[in-house]
């Protein structure tokens, strides 16, 4: 018997039992008693048959293939259980001016299907700040196709000068 549970990320578990069976014949001699054993057939399919590993977007299969077997009288029971592991996904937090220019990015990286953290990753480029009254996620979920762009309005920031030279003027 091999038996092959695959566990998809959802958690759901399907199994596919494959069974092959021997038989043989067997005579006794009534006078010694002693027992002659004809040689193992095997009886319907020829073997295990090779299953495919369904293909799970975003995630990585412990197990890529599981072949065909040629099953012996002496081939042991098995059991083959296949997960899956997810992906690591990139994606980027994206700086923008008030026109929508790239000022720059802070890239973000985690797996399939977990949040990202966003709010922890903040880093306004040197003399910008972020333009009030935005919201900014504090996680993104990351998808098979990656992790989505988190565009961020930044604004110059505006220092004061307080040279009395450079402000006042007499004449």
């Amino acid at each position: 018997v091999r038996n092959i549970n695959i566990t998809k990320p959802c958690k759901t578990t399907t199994t596919t039992t494959q069974k092959t069976s021997f038989n043989r014949t067997a005579t006794i001699d009534l006078v010694d008693h002693s027992i002659k054993y004809g040689n193992w057939v095997q009886q319907g399919d020829n073997g295990w048959k090779k299953v495919d590993v369904p293909v799970v977007d975003g995630y990585t299969p412990s197990v890529k293939n599981i072949d065909k077997v040629a099953v012996t009288p002496d081939t042991k029971d098995v059991n083959i259980d296949v997960t899956y592991t997810p992906d690591e996904q990139k994606g980027q937090i994206t700086y923008v001016d008030e026109k929508g220019n790239q000022i720059s990015s802070t890239p973000l990286t985690g797996k399939t299907d977990q949040d990202v953290d966003v709010k922890g990753k903040i880093n306004v480029p040197t003399n910008w700040e972020l333009v009030p009254g935005q919201t900014i996620p504090d996680t993104v979920k990351a998808t098979a196709n990656g992790i989505p762009t988190v565009t961020v309005k930044v604004q110059p920031k505006m220092g004061s000068i307080t040279d009395p030279a450079k402000l006042n003027k007499s004449i």
